[in-house]
């Protein structure tokens, strides 16, 4: 009954990390997207009002046409440009995290073994469920000696990454 509590638990706090990798990824397509279509959009209100796109409509109804869908490509170039800078910040971030996460995982995987953590155990007798609850609180104990992580979704990612590397999936 406490190893159903243990997941419920784990699943009702809603930790999901995302790297900083996937984040810089996203900011760099969103950024694209909303540049090409934003200048894709104004080229065209201009080639409506040059006469190559002849449009047959009343002369008030061109000038709301371009005033409304001018604002909105232009909420898209800025839109464009906002996650361009973004990206550039996150370019840095996520090549940080990217060496503290090899660093971390590195240190964990090298200095400590499948055994050496069970050894950490007291209680031999545990289910595998019980025995994953364990090992997971000492490897994250072991982490927070070293490093002192603030971010609890990236401490679980981490500790996931390790105890994959612990006892793979078959």
């Amino acid at each position: 009954m406490e190893q159903q509590e243990n997941k419920d638990l784990l699943k009702s706090q809603g930790l999901s990390y995302t790297q900083k990798g996937k984040k810089l990824e996203d900011a760099q397509s969103s950024s694209w997207l909303f540049l090409i279509f934003g200048f894709l959009g104004i080229a065209l209100i201009l080639c409506v009002w040059l006469g190559i796109i002849p449009l047959p409509i009343a002369f008030y109804m061109k000038i709301l046409y371009t005033i409304v869908l001018g604002a909105l490509f232009l909420i898209f170039i800025v839109t464009g440009f906002y996650y361009l800078k973004k990206s550039k910040a996150l370019k840095e971030e996520a090549s940080g995290e990217e060496r503290s996460t090899k660093e971390i995982v590195s240190y964990i995987t090298s200095s400590y073994s499948l055994k050496d953590l069970d050894q950490m155990i007291n209680d031999p007798d545990l289910s595998m469920e019980q025995r994953y609850f364990e090992r997971y609180e000492q490897i994250s104990r072991l982490i927070q000696e070293k490093y002192h992580l603030q971010e609890e979704a990236y401490l679980d990612y981490l500790i996931e990454k390790i105890y994959q590397i612990f006892v793979p999936e078959e």
